[in-house]
């Protein structure tokens, strides 16, 4: 998307734009008091349609949020609460965020009919991988350049089957022009997950990697990891031009004791979570475990034997998790991961270090009020560099 400048009242609140900020999620439909500013770029849909998209920059913790005008959204669905045609931020990295963007109706039912866009300063829209049907947890956005190099790279990791997947990978050029999609198919080299995390029989998922989130851990080869959160992380090297793809398997900690029956019978994102630090030299993993009221397990035994102990059942056990009881614990690997064996504990904190009237407040938060807790919940960091936008 090219870089655009503005004029008047759009200008006012971009005139301070912090370093780091948090990004929510979902774009914003612009409406009729927006303003294109310095941080606007602008560029075309598959469609024919003019699309600009505006930076609205606050203060963290407060979110941030990319306003996206383009006259086909609306007539989409007018509803802009409606998240299923909403433009989504797929995935930052940098200054660089990977934004879809809706172009048809059936977009709520398949990512093909939405475009992609790399936004940046002098940015252009990404090739679109039509027909593919990548899952937004699926595609990543890497910077390859530095400040005189604005080139990029989206991959995206497509299951076929059991350890077997292919790369789809768009390079740009070093002016951050668009290229074209390549492909490769990998298998996992040496699959250690049911080694090290054997599947209990208890469990109701039972396939090989299931992508939750991706993270990026760049470096001269520019590693992505996608990250299945109950089972592991798939890591690949996608910018190393000397060999050929590969895709290394490293599993997660083992999970807190609490946590062993929920183990693949929930969703992971309700007591589990991964990033790469803003340095790119550790990824940091957390758990929450929950105190089980129902709970029968011998506190004496390890995960392997209480693995050993389980049977196949054909739907969810009622699990009864004490609201009020949980323990976090953190783990620490450094990179360049090289072992599994690396994962270090961090630091552990149970609810009983909580101040009680505090504890008593956040219990009483009202979830239901989802637009909120989704905002804060997906937010996502990232480091932009908007004082070198240009200025017209």
């Amino acid at each position: 998307m090219a870089s655009g400048s503005g004029e008047g009242k759009g200008r006012r609140h971009q005139d301070n734009i912090p370093s780091v900020v948090l990004l929510e999620l979902w774009g914003h439909v612009a409406d009729d008091d927006h303003r294109p500013d310095a941080t606007t770029a602008t560029s075309t849909t598959s469609t024919g349609l003019p699309i600009s998209v505006t930076l609205c920059a606050a203060t963290p913790p407060s979110l941030s949020h990319l306003s996206v005008d383009c006259p086909g959204l609306v007539d989409l669905d007018p509803n802009p609460s409606d998240k299923f045609v909403a433009p989504t931020v797929i995935s930052t990295d940098a200054d660089l965020v990977l934004l879809r963007v809706p172009v048809d109706r059936f977009a709520r039912f398949d990512h093909c009919f939405s475009d992609y866009f790399v936004y940046k300063r002098k940015a252009a829209p990404s090739p679109s991988p039509r027909g593919r049907g990548f899952a937004d947890d699926n595609i990543a956005i890497l910077s390859c350049g530095n400040d005189d190099d604005d080139s990029y790279a989206v991959a995206a990791l497509q299951p076929l089957h059991h350890v077997h997947f292919r790369l789809h990978l768009c390079r740009s050029t070093p002016d951050g022009k668009p290229g074209s999609w390549t492909s490769h198919q990998l298998t996992v080299e040496e699959p250690l997950r049911g080694t090290v995390c054997p599947v209990p029989d208890s469990a109701l998922r039972r396939i090989f990697h299931a992508t939750t989130k991706v993270i990026t851990l760049g470096g001269a080869k520019g590693t992505v990891g996608w990250v299945d959160l109950w089972r592991g992380i798939l890591l690949c090297d996608v910018l190393d031009e000397i060999e050929s793809p590969k895709l290394c398997d490293l599993p997660l900690p083992l999970p807190s004791k609490g946590n062993w029956p929920l183990f693949l019978n929930r969703c992971p994102y309700y007591c589990r979570d991964i990033v790469v630090n803003q340095s790119r030299d550790t990824i940091k993993y957390v758990e929450m475990e929950f105190t089980i009221l129902n709970s029968s397990q011998d506190p004496r035994s390890s995960y392997h034997e209480w693995v050993a102990s389980q049977e196949f059942r054909s739907s969810h056990l009622d699990i009864l998790v004490d609201g009020g009881s949980w323990k976090i614990n953190t783990w620490n690997m450094p990179i360049l991961v090289t072992s599994w064996d690396d994962w270090k504990p961090g630091c552990s904190v149970t609810s009983n270090h909580l101040d009680t009237a505090l504890h008593s407040y956040m219990r009483k938060i009202d979830y239901k009020r989802k637009n909120a807790a989704i905002s804060v919940y997906k937010a996502r960091r990232i480091k932009s560099n908007w004082n070198n936008v240009r200025k017209n």
